[in-house]
C-alpha cells in the first residue's frame, strides 16, 4: 500500500483540529469532577473505552504486527503515561498552567542553537 504525502494545507487542519480537542480535553475531566469521581478514576474512565478499541483491532490485525511487540509495549506505555500525568495536571492544577506546560514541553525537548555544536 502506497501512501501519498498530505498536502500543507490538510496538515495544517489536522494540526489544529488536534490542538483543538487537546485544548478541550479538560472539559469531562472536570465534569465527572463535578459528578463525585475524581483523580485517576476520572482519568480512567475517560481512557478505557479507547483502550478497549486499541485493543480489538490490536488482536485483529495481530498476524501483522507480532515482530514489533517490544516496540508497540513501550509506545503504548510511554503514550498512556504521558496522557495520564497531563490528566492529572489538569485535575491537580489550573487548566491553563497544565496546558501551558504541555505546549512549552516541546521547546523543553528540543536542542538550542548552543547544544549543535
Amino acid at each position: 500500500m502506497r501512501l501519498n504525502p498530505p498536502t500543507p494545507g490538510f496538515a495544517s487542519i489536522v494540526m489544529f483540529a488536534s490542538a483543538s480537542l487537546w485544548g478541550l480535553y479538560w472539559m469531562p475531566l472536570r465534569y465527572l469532577e463535578g459528578l463525585g469521581i475524581e483523580g485517576a478514576w476520572a482519568i480512567a474512565l475517560l481512557n478505557i473505552p479507547a483502550a478497549v478499541v486499541l485493543g480489538i483491532v490490536t488482536i485483529v490485525r495481530w498476524s501483522g504486527h507480532r515482530g514489533f511487540l517490544r516496540q508497540s509495549l513501550a509506545i503504548g506505555v510511554f503514550t498512556g503515561a504521558a496522557l495520564a500525568l497531563y490528566g492529572s495536571g489538569l485535575i491537580h492544577s489550573s487548566v491553563v498552567r497544565a496546558t501551558l506546560l504541555f505546549y512549552l514541553c516541546l521547546l523543553y525537548t528540543s536542542p538550542s542553537p548552543r547544544d549543535r555544536g
